[in-house]
Parts: structure tokens; C-alpha cells; sequence
């Protein structure tokens, strides 16, 4: 009942007033009421908060913990060496720490290293600090013409000069594998180790290891090379000789003389040794590798000659007359071939066999074959045999085909 006469009272006070609203004062009498929509949004957000409480967030999985940089941190001082141009900084640590350290480096840069460290091992030398050595840095690292040793390394915790090059490759110790201490005398004493013969021996060692050559090539490379050398200018001989072959063939001249043809005799200017070898002679005039050969062949021949020993022994001189006669047939097969090619693309040909006498009077037998070219312009007549002949010119033929 008191609700209901305060909302009366109000009622006419708005009245009063020209229709303006008029609120309770006391705000725990009347209370506002929410909607079923409102109440689920309020709980569905309610839970949101709690879930999302009990999630881990998404900066702090991107922090390092406490205890994992301590962790770190103690790691990292068990880092002793830090290298600088002119000194060794130690990072904090124990001192006995610092001296297990510096001695396994020690035995690692300083000592013969194992095969498969050989790139570290270069790499890390040459050691050459300018302060706090025992003579001129200047003097030692460097030679009279200014060019620097690189072999050359001080181990300042030894305070030792060492040889790189000879620590790894020299079989023998000497003072600068071991650490050459001595102070008097250091740049004479430098001087005399990079002239020595085992220096010599193991810089040479260093060089064909850094070009990764293996044991064969350091064994045959040379022989190998030479081979090579000397089959290049056998070819070229070779090829001026068989130029002279086809000029003699083209112009249908004959090869050999009937006398001073032996190789010791070539070098008589007055005596005639046939088309072939005359021709060799005058071309060595203006070849230096032909003449060169000739020479040679010459003056082995005539050793041989001297000693009274027959024939050309093991001598190989390209200009014999069994290397000719091999030149002349293989000629022969590839003009022979030329011909038969030419032959099969005519399609069409006819075979003529005629006999003639010689000097001797003995019959010699000419096969030639007529065919006109693919193109049928020009008839071609091809001389493919001369056949000594002893019996009747029917059976001469009936052989000619059954050879050819």
C-alpha cells in the first residue's frame, strides 16, 4: 500500500510540474529487473573470465625463465679463449679452469694435429701478435722483400716460435716443431729453417695438400704428361708424312729409290733416296718438328750403325718401308669405299677387264667399273685392281668377280 501511494503522489507531482517525470529517491525500495536474454549474456561471460584466468598467456611463453638463464649463464663461462689481434682474453673463470684450457689448445694448434683437423688447424694459423714478444715482430714475420712467413707462429703461453708447415708434414722434430725458445740469434736462426731441407720438404708436402692431390696423381702425373707429350708429336709426323703419300699417289710417281735408303745415310745431301724421302728431307728444312724427328732417327741410326748392329732395332722412325706400304693400304680401303658408296647410290653399273703386258712380259689384269653419278651428269670410270695374270682371260675374269 505505501508503493502505491508514493507512485500516486508522483503521478500527480508530474501533473503538477507539466508532465515531468518523477523517480523515487529511495533506490532499494524499487529495484531493476533484467531480461532472460540479459541474464544468459551476464553467465556466458562470467565463464569466459574464469577460462580464460586459468589459461597460460600468450607474452609470457616467449620469456626466458630465471633459472634458464642462469643456466646460460654458466655455460658461457666455461668459454676461456677470446681471441684478439694482439692478445688472448680470458673470460671469468677459475684459474685452474684457465689452465686445463689453455693447454688442451696448446696440444691442439701447436702440436701435430690429425687429418681430418688439418683445415681447422690452418685456418687458426699463422699466430703472429705484435705486443709482448721477445724480438721484432716486424723482423721475424716478415722477410727482406716484405713478403710475410706464413709458416711462422708464437705461442704466446709458451712464448715459443713454432712452423706450422712442419709440425704437420716434417717426419723429423727440430726446434720449431718444439718451440724454438732461444733468443739469441732468432732471425739467423729463422733465416736457416726456412732454407732447410726438411722445411723445403714439407712446405712442398703443404702445397700438394691443399690442392687435394692424391697418391696417383703424385706418382704418374709426370710419366703420364710426358706419354701425352709424346703421342701429340708422333700424330704430327705422322700427318706429314701421309700428306707427302697422297702428293707422290696424286702425281703418280714412284715412292722409293732403288739404293741409300737406311736412316744413317739421310743426312748425305749429294745421294739420291727416292721421291719419298727427299721430299721428308726438304720439308724438315721448314718444319722444326719434322726436322726435329730426323735428326733424332739419324743419329740413332748411325749409333746403331757403328755398334754393327742389323736392322733398325727397336728404332721407330715412321719413314721405313713397312710403314709405307701400311699407309698405302689404308689409303687404298678408303678410296676403296668412297668408290663402293658411290657405286650403290647409281643403282646401275658395268664392270670392264682388260689385260696388257708389262716389261716383264707378264699380263696384268685392270678391273674398272663404269657408273653414272645420282645426278646422272657425269659417267665416272673407277680403277679398282691390277691383277697379275698367268691363265686365259675368260678365267681371269670369272676370278676378278670372285675376288671383287
Amino acid at each position: 500500500m505505501t508503493a502505491n501511494k508514493q507512485l500516486a503522489m508522483c503521478w500527480a507531482d508530474n501533473i503538477q510540474n507539466n508532465g515531468q517525470d518523477c523517480v523515487p529517491s529511495n533506490d532499494d525500495d524499487i529495484e531493476e529487473r533484467k531480461g532472460g536474454a540479459e541474464k544468459a549474456r551476464a553467465k556466458n561471460k562470467k565463464l569466459l573470465l574464469e577460462s580464460s584466468a586459468k589459461c597460460p598467456k600468450l607474452t609470457d611463453m616467449f620469456k626466458i625463465k630465471k633459472t634458464e638463464i642462469t643456466d646460460k649463464i654458466s655455460k658461457t663461462e666455461s668459454l676461456v679463449l677470446v681471441e684478439t689481434e694482439s692478445s688472448i682474453a680470458m673470460v671469468e673463470t677459475e684459474s685452474s679452469e684457465i689452465f686445463a684450457v689453455e693447454k688442451n689448445t696448446n696440444i691442439i694448434f701447436f702440436s701435430k694435429p690429425k687429418s681430418c683437423n688439418l683445415d681447422l688447424f690452418f685456418d687458426y694459423h699463422p699466430k703472429q701478435p705484435y705486443e709482448e714478444v721477445p724480438f721484432k715482430p716486424k723482423k721475424a714475420y716478415y722477410r727482406p722483400d716484405n713478403t710475410q712467413r706464413q709458416w711462422l707462429s708464437y705461442n704466446s703461453i709458451k712464448k715459443a716460435l713454432y712452423c706450422s708447415v712442419c709440425i704437420v708434414f716434417c717426419p723429423h722434430s727440430n726446434a720449431f716443431t718444439e718451440g724454438m725458445i732461444t733468443w739469441s740469434h732468432t732471425y739467423q736462426r729463422i733465416d736457416e729453417h726456412e732454407n732447410s731441407k726438411d722445411h723445403t720438404d714439407a712446405a712442398e708436402a703443404y702445397f700438394l695438400n691443399s690442392t687435394k692431390k692424391n697418391i696417383d696423381f703424385l706418382l704418374f702425373s709426370k710419366q703420364k704428361s710426358l706419354r701425352k707429350e709424346h703421342i701429340k708429336h708422333n700424330r704430327q709426323i705422322l700427318e706429314r708424312i701421309i700428306d707427302v703419300v697422297k702428293l707422290i699417289g696424286k702425281r703418280g710417281l714412284s715412292y722409293r729409290g732403288n739404293q741409300s735408303e737406311s736412316a744413317y745415310m739421310l743426312d748425305s745431301l749429294s745421294t739420291d733416296h727416292g721421291n719419298f724421302l727427299d721430299i721428308l728431307l726438304l720439308l724438315g728444312k721448314y718444319d722444326i718438328h719434322l726436322n726435329d724427328h730426323l735428326k733424332t732417327i739419324i743419329e740413332k741410326s748411325k749409333k746403331a750403325h757403328e755398334s754393327g748392329s742389323k736392322g733398325r732395332g727397336g728404332l721407330i722412325t715412321f719413314i721405313s718401308k713397312t710403314t709405307l706400304n701400311v699407309i698405302i693400304d689404308s689409303i687404298s680401303c678408303i678410296i676403296k669405299n668412297k668408290i663402293s658408296d658411290a657405286v650403290r647410290e647409281a643403282g646401275m653399273y658395268s664392270v670392264e677387264i682388260d689385260t696388257t703386258q708389262d716389261i716383264s712380259v707378264m699380263d696384268q689384269c685392270a678391273v674398272v667399273i663404269r657408273f653414272v653419278d645420282k645426278n646422272c651428269v657425269k659417267v665416272n670410270e673407277k680403277l679398282i685392281a691390277i691383277v697379275e695374270c698367268s691363265i686365259h682371260l675368260a678365267m681371269v675374269c670369272l676370278n676378278c668377280f670372285k675376288l671383287y
